[in-house]
């Protein structure tokens, strides 16, 4: 409101400036000129500017007004909900009302104290009433205001961070100890970056990075990377040097978007053709003609797919799906397993919104499934058997909610400890 109350009052500056100028005139040959400039600024100012005051002075009354009849809003909201009963479906729609209004007042005033006090009661209720777990977010590195971090992938054996910046189309490495607690380099190194030859190939669009352990087809750690036009790139941290391979049949791709891996086979999500593609790492990423695709037993429904992960023990599958849809599926047989209809018959209080990444972290009985949901602010843990074991909240020092702006995550194993990429800033969670 100030801002447009300022670009008008500049307006009418230079509107005057122009009357000005024409009041004043040349003043004809062997006459006095008279300056008429001050008493027409004066007739003209004065009210213009009294005019100009009181408008301000209402629009802000009328917003004041405006917020106040929201907080009142939200106490009404805060008081029925804490005269429900305690965990129950009405105290949850109450207190979900009052986050409701909080963003309608944020748009009509930023940070009122007493809108920002009552949110963070709101949410801590709703938290307790579906078991949620809060996590505290340390910053772990902040690049520049223009980066988007959408994409992270930690080091299986001596540490490591990498990054995707999808909006500069580069990837970054930020070298730790093997515990990821401390960092060993103050800057990260671009490992690659748009438009970087290499060999014969030349970096495209990234759409997603792994960090792959050595295996026999290729005994090194290293960073990878998939492009959108279907280069494989392939960064080494030990020596340094990165190497491309373009992945057979990819020039057929309609839309891929995510890549994982599950023994020395490499899976990408595409899309546009419906289908998740094959390719053997130990035959060079070429695609069998026999086997060129996962098989599902009825329509999978991938072209709404967001991401997805294979369990390292026998190759089953999750999908998850950008409606909050989840699916988990035997690939032996190519059928469900469960769905997010199994999530809430097994404690899952509040459906998925808009999941965005999922990963399969462990194996055996330590074998968790986690799903970032931002559109409700949840890291959700699983068992492969499609049971909740934990939901989790991520909250800065301040108390912000770090989740609803992350664009991926990685988990660390034991000592679980969580990284999240959100705007241009790294954190990392404990419990």
């Amino acid at each position: 409101m100030a801002s447009t109350s300022a670009r008008g009052l500049s307006r009418l500056t230079g509107w005057l400036a122009d009357v000005l100028g024409r009041l004043r005139g040349a003043p004809q040959e062997g006459q006095t000129p008279v300056n008429w400039a001050l008493p027409a600024m004066i007739a003209i100012v004065v009210p213009v500017f009294v005019a100009a005051v009181a408008s301000s002075v209402y629009l802000q009354r009328g917003s004041n007004e405006q917020v106040a009849g929201i907080k009142e809003q939200m106490v009404q909201e805060m008081l029925l909900a804490e005269s429900a009963a305690s965990g129950s479906a009405e105290a949850r729609d109450h207190y979900q009302a009052v986050l409701l209004l909080s963003s309608d007042a944020e748009e009509l005033r930023l940070s009122d104290v007493e809108v920002a006090r009552m949110r963070a009661d709101a949410r801590e209720a709703l938290d307790r009433i579906d078991g949620v777990t809060r996590m505290t977010a340390e910053l772990f590195f902040a690049y520049d205001e223009e980066v988007n971090l959408t994409g992270v992938a930690l080091g299986p054996d001596e540490g490591g961070v990498a990054v995707l910046d999808g909006s500069s189309n580069r990837v970054l490495l930020h070298t730790t100890d093997d515990s990821f607690q401390e960092l060993t380099t103050e800057e990260p190194v671009i490992v690659a970056f748009n438009g970087q030859a290499v060999g014969t190939e030349v970096v495209g669009p990234i759409i997603d990075l792994l960090w792959l352990p050595g295996s026999a087809a290729e005994t090194r750690d290293s960073v990878t990377m998939l492009d959108r036009t279907g280069v494989l790139f392939n960064y080494f941290p030990n020596l340094g040097d990165i190497r491309a391979i373009r992945l057979g049949n990819s020039s057929a791709w309609l839309d891929p978007a995510a890549m994982a891996t599950y023994l020395d086979r490499l899976y990408v999500l595409d899309r546009g053709a419906g289908q998740i593609w094959k390719y053997y790492a130990d035959e060079n990423y070429v695609q069998r003609e026999d086997d060129p695709a996962i098989f599902f037993s009825s329509q999978a429904g991938l072209d709404t797919a967001g991401d997805f992960d294979l369990y390292s023990e026998d190759g089953s599958l999750v999908v998850v799906y950008e409606d909050g849809r989840v699916r988990y599926y035997d690939t032996r047989s190519g059928r469900i397993a469960w769905d997010e209809n199994s999530l809430l018959q097994n404690g899952l209080t509040t459906p998925l919104v808009a999941p965005v990444a999922v990963k399969l972290i462990g194996r055996g009985l330590n074998a968790s499934i986690f799903i970032l949901d931002p559109g409700s602010s949840r890291l959700v843990q699983l068992s492969r058997g499609g049971t909740v074991l934990t939901q989790y909240r991520v909250l800065d020092g301040a108390g912000n909610d770090v989740l609803s702006q992350a664009g991926d995550f990685a988990v660390t194993d034991a000592p679980m400890r969580v990284f999240v990429v959100a705007g241009n800033e790294i954190y990392a969670a404990e419990r």
